[in-house]
């Protein structure tokens, strides 16, 4: 199940399992295995960092708090870093030490009209023949880099949150964009080009 994840100071819940599948119980911060989240595609496992028991299942937040809430449920506070990211984001622990977590995939901020609503086709042919093609320094294209749109005049004034987008794809092993995104004709834009661990973040304006 996939849930949507769009706030800072938010929590999740996810169970815990043994190598032979049964439930674990009465774990806490120092007994549960490390916990990991990854952002989908081939990006690197971030930890996230030493955990912290919760005095009670309604406290406050806590990052990296956790506790269990009942019959091997957990609760589990999510460092704010996780709430900045967008797209898919996996949780999982160390399967070597035997506990196995099972945790919804999360949806995090997600963006309404990924793909935009104008009447004007861009994509990575836009401007000329492979123009916006995401490549790395050899020319071989990037996979899996996302491709964020905000009007400049908001990205200038530093509006860069998830409300701020106007157009979100990523791309093929070519560097292609998988899809193309819909904005409007007389305005300027800046694309976000980012491909964590691989691909060094870069900022591209284009006047539709």
């Amino acid at each position: 199940m996939d849930i949507a994840l769009n706030s800072i100071k938010g929590a999740l819940d996810f169970r815990v399992f043994d190598d032979s599948g049964k439930p674990v119980s009465g774990l806490v911060a120092a007994t549960l295995t490390p916990i990991y989240w990854s952002l989908a595609g081939p990006t690197a496992a971030n930890p996230f960092g030493t955990l912290v028991d919760l005095p009670s299942t309604s406290a406050p937040w806590v990052q990296n708090g956790i506790i269990e809430k009942v019959d091997a449920t957990y609760r589990l506070d999510y460092p704010d870093v996780l709430a900045a990211n967008l797209g898919k984001v996996t949780i999982f622990g160390d399967a070597a030490s035997g506990q196995h977590i099972v945790a919804p995939l999360l949806e995090v901020n997600p963006v309404v009209n990924p793909l935009g609503t104008g009447p004007t086709l861009v994509n990575h042919n836009f401007g000329g023949l492979d123009n916006l093609t995401v490549e790395n320094p050899s020319g071989g294209g990037v996979q899996g880099a996302q491709i964020r749109a905000y009007l400049a005049t908001d990205y200038n004034l530093g509006r860069t949150d998830a409300g701020h987008i106007v157009g979100l794809t990523t791309t093929d092993a070519a560097g292609h964009w998988v899809a193309p995104l819909m904005l409007s004709p007389g305005y300027s834009y800046i694309l976000v080009i980012s491909q964590p661990n691989f691909y060094q973040t870069q900022v591209r304006q284009i006047n539709v």
